[in-house]
């Protein structure tokens, strides 16, 4: 079974990792001026959508480091799927559709970067998100689904079912009404939101502040009312 024991501390790493990649040096942006608008775009572009071409030639990484940088935001959506509907742990049978559940989600993410500002050497991009729907819309099935495995669990259904098997029949369930709605999933109002680039005084890198981009992330998939 897949462990969900990871520490959150172990996500956060992950993340300050991507985001801490540097996005041009000095010397390059003298021979090619640097544009913060399109070190916000690779980099959504690089978690979401898994363009990864012009991500790596602008922090300078390989492309299966940055498709391991996609797979890890993945496994933090499946730690937070797991988290909301209180599942224990993923079987390993169901982790592997929840990969590709997740990539099909986060193809569906849209963003649109705007024109940076500059102000006291920092870079001011304004993204809007369009957040997708897709849990919201769910939820009504979901605590309907939630509500009469609960029963069944009281009555006695699932005694003789082993601790994975419990676990796949009611993560399974509810990912099986996401898969349903994801292809009549929307989006909700938009929101901004900004992000600021800086340049590192000692070493004249630039990099996206970790603190922006996890609050921009935040965005982009609405789980509000699950």
């Amino acid at each position: 079974m897949k462990s969900l024991s990871k520490k959150l501390l172990a996500v956060v790493l992950c993340a300050v990792f991507l985001v801490a990649l540097s996005g041009c040096s000095s010397i390059q942006d003298m021979l090619q001026p640097f544009k913060a608008d399109n070190y916000v775009r690779y980099t959504l572009d690089a978690t979401y959508k898994a363009e990864f071409t012009e991500y790596c030639e602008q922090v300078h990484i390989t492309e299966e480091e940055a498709q391991q940088n996609y797979l890890d935001g993945i496994e933090s959506e499946i730690d937070k799927f797991a988290k909301m509907y209180s599942i224990k742990s993923i079987p390993d049978t169901l982790h592997s559709q929840l990969v590709e559940f997740y990539k099909k989600v986060y193809a569906k993410a849209s963003y649109e970067v705007k024109a940076p500002s500059k102000k006291d050497g920092v870079y001011y991009v304004e993204v809007t998100v369009n957040p997708i729907d897709l849990f919201r819309i769910s939820y009504t099935e979901i605590q309907e689904f939630v509500n009469d495995f609960n029963n069944r669990v009281v009555a006695g259904e699932f005694n003789t079912y082993s601790d994975e098997q419990f676990e796949e029949y009611y993560a399974g369930g509810i990912l099986d009404i996401c898969l349903k709605n994801l292809d009549t999933s929307g989006y909700t109002e938009p929101k901004s939101t900004t992000v600021r680039v800086k340049k590192n005084d000692t070493d004249g890198v630039y990099y996206l502040v970790t603190e922006d981009l996890y609050n921009l992330y935040q965005t982009v998939i609405d789980y509000q009312e699950s």
